[in-house]
C-alpha cells in the first residue's frame, strides 16, 4: 500500500526534499511526462492506481500478482491483492482524506486484521 502513497505524493509536484530534490525532480522529468497538479481535491484524485500496467506487462512478460487502490469521490477505498493463484482479495478498506500533500488512508472498523502484515507494508493500522 505504501507504494501507492508514494505515486500519488509525486503527483503533486510540491515535494519538498533536500537540496538534491530539484535536480532529482528534473531528471525525473527528462524521463517521464509529470503534470503537476494545483488545488489537488478528492475529486480529482478519486480513481484506480494499480502498480502494474499494460506497457509494463509487455515489456516484463506479464505479472504473476498485483495490488489494485481504488479511491472513491465519497472518501472511501478497497485495496486489493491478486495472484495466479489467488483470487482478487479486498486486504483493506476505510476512509481516505487529503493532508499535508499525500494521501492518508484510515482503515474501517470492520477491518480487525493489520492490513500492512498482508502488503508487507509498515504503514500504521488505525
Amino acid at each position: 500500500m505504501s507504494r501507492f502513497i508514494l505515486a500519488i505524493f509525486f503527483v503533486f509536484g510540491q515535494v519538498s526534499t533536500p537540496s538534491s530534490g530539484p535536480q532529482a525532480l528534473e531528471r525525473l522529468r527528462a524521463k517521464v511526462s509529470i503534470k503537476s497538479v494545483a488545488d489537488a481535491s478528492i475529486e480529482r484524485l478519486a480513481g484506480h492506481y494499480a502498480n502494474t500496467s499494460k506497457e509494463l506487462g509487455e515489456r516484463v512478460g506479464g505479472f504473476l500478482s498485483g495490488d489494485d487502490l481504488y479511491l472513491f469521490p465519497d472518501g472511501t477505498y478497497i485495496f486489493c491483492e491478486w495472484s495466479d493463484v489467488s483470487p482478487v482479495t479486498i486486504s483493506d478498506k476505510g476512509t481516505w482524506t487529503l493532508a499535508k500533500n499525500s494521501v492518508e488512508l484510515k482503515s474501517g472498523p470492520e477491518i480487525t486484521w493489520d492490513p500492512g502484515a498482508l502488503t508487507g507494508s509498515t504503514t500504521e493500522h488505525t
